[in-house]
């Protein structure tokens, strides 16, 4: 595989790791310098530089050319001290992410010819052009790459993390907390009933749903899996596909999960030991799996879930066995600072992270929870009560029409009550009217009905939802609430009588018949 190859490949978008990259050559251990004498490269970094700059030698003014020979030339060493290379993957992140950075700024009219005219500015520009369209998630990947890409150019960044190169640092901020539940069973998404149907299609696919759930397998870990080889009696041992080299032990607890092991045992390839056709790699086995992912509809647009819930149902399950409550995603709160943290450290190495803190991405955080149920309420509030709203109108109308004889109050009502994101459901307002006694009767003038008619409309179009209303007094005794208020403009419009407030709008014949 020559240079050639590697140009083209740098050329065309690197699309994600899907493309084999074959095996590049190593660097010698040692350069020599003017004089005859030779000095030992000790650290990957001078390697990088050395061969950055036999790059730049090698095509002058030529970036993309330079590219395709330094990742010709160079493999780059795995983080951490680890003796190995990254995985194809990884290091198509780096072109891509270097790709991405030279034709951002080819957009703002700053060509590049040589990769050494690159300066922090420059990538500060692209990090601000990105934050516009990127999340946190994707803005730290790039600059991460970037960043160490700058070392090997021999330049040492001011920048301390990616929010130092962004306008709004708080753009840069990841969110490693699960706020609300992304697992199938937390959807209604029967995944048994859902793997029956995808298994007339591929029984593999089928399989590795089960496998996602049973053990919280990544689906290139079940299409990478050989059951017979992984299956050491009270665990799985997971050793091949595995994110970052990282392979685990997964306990087999239960009957449930035993016999899922022989039933991946029994689908195996008989001559490869794989849980794949022998046809097929990896990456045609991913490609084949999502594709009847979406053909049946089990997608997130569709249903509101991915294969990755299945792994956040199983690190659910796990933290709520350990932790006895459920976990914070799923409305449970936390045990002891100690039992939480046992829970946590299990989930992890079930999952087969390197860091406790990620967990929180699949269990959730009572705290973060909290602080973004008071965010969404407050948010839902601001939009209803928002002074140049209808509502806000039409309430003030409907206070001056009605008197002092009684009280008319508006409330969120289920779950978005508590904070509780809506998911695309509609909005539940209640309406009731209360003598000042506080017992619920009609209003003089205007029945609740007719008030309700008129104001579903008036709400749907303020917040562009759908919005269902209801009477108060109707309500379960324990249907969580949230009063709206609304300004009183009384004494205004009194002492202002030539504003005079809207009247209630009358139902028309549709509304009144449906």
């Amino acid at each position: 595989m020559g240079a050639s190859w590697r140009h083209i490949h740098v050329l065309i978008a690197y699309l994600h790791g899907e493309t084999e990259m074959g095996t590049l050559k190593l660097l010698p251990d040692r350069e020599h310098r003017p004089g005859g004498k030779k000095r030992a490269i000790t650290t990957p970094t001078e390697q990088a530089q050395q061969v950055m700059q036999e790059a730049q030698r090698h095509a002058p003014r030529d970036c993309w050319g330079q590219l395709a020979y330094f990742f010709e030339h160079y493999r780059i060493p795995a983080a951490q001290g680890r003796s190995r290379s990254v995985s194809v993957a990884t290091e198509t992140k780096y072109m891509a992410s270097i790709r991405l950075l030279i034709n951002s700024l080819a957009e703002e009219n700053i060509r590049i010819g040589d990769l050494g005219e690159l300066t922090r500015k420059h990538l500060q520009i692209a990090m601000r052009k990105w934050e516009a369209t990127c999340g946190a998630s994707t803005l730290q990947t790039r600059y991460s790459c970037l960043a160490r890409f700058y070392g090997w150019l021999g330049q040492e960044l001011p920048f301390k993390s990616v929010k130092d190169t962004l306008q709004n640092p708080a753009n840069g901020r990841r969110a490693y907390s699960a706020v609300v539940p992304k697992a199938w069973d937390r959807k209604g998404v029967d995944m048994d009933a859902s793997a029956y149907r995808v298994g007339e299609d591929c029984i593999y696919t089928a399989m590795y749903l089960r496998l996602a759930r049973g053990f919280g397998l990544r689906v290139q870990e079940a299409a990478a899996l050989k059951p017979h080889e992984s299956d050491r009696g009270a665990y799985l041992e997971i050793l091949h596909g595995a994110k970052g080299g990282r392979g685990r032990s997964v306990p087999i607890a239960t009957a449930h999960q035993r016999q899922l092991v022989e039933d991946a045992k029994a689908l195996a390839d008989p001559k490869t030991g794989l849980l794949r056709p022998r046809q097929l790699t990896i990456k045609q086995a991913r490609t084949r799996f999502y594709h009847l992912m979406r053909k049946h509809g089990l997608t997130k647009s569709a249903l509101g879930v991915t294969a990755h819930g299945l792994r956040h149902e199983y690190a659910c399950a796990v933290y709520e066995e350990i932790a006895g409550v459920p976990a914070p995603v799923n409305q449970g709160r936390n045990p002891s600072r100690e039992i939480e943290m046992a829970a946590r450290k299990v989930v992890t190495s079930h999952l087969g992270h390197g860091r406790t803190s990620v967990t929180t991405a699949y269990t959730g955080s009572v705290v973060n929870i909290e602080r973004h149920q008071m965010r969404h309420m407050t948010e839902l509030l601001g939009q209803l009560q928002a002074p140049g709203g209808g509502l806000q109108a039409y309430m003030q109308a409907l206070a001056l029409s009605l008197g002092q004889e009684g009280d008319l109050r508006v409330h969120v009502i289920g779950p978005e009550a508590d904070g509780h994101p809506p998911q695309g459901a509609p909005l539940l307002l209640s309406v009731g009217y209360s003598d000042l006694q506080g017992h619920f009767k009609q209003p003089a003038g205007v029945s609740l009905g007719e008030i309700i008619r008129t104001m579903a409309p008036i709400v749907q179009n303020q917040l562009g939802r759908v919005c269902f209303i209801q009477e108060t007094q109707y309500l379960p005794p324990d249907t969580p609430t949230l009063e709206v208020l609304f300004q009183n403009r009384k004494q205004e419009v009194i002492a202002n009588p030539t504003a005079t407030p809207p009247a209630p709008a009358p139902a028309t014949q549709a509304e009144m018949n449906g």
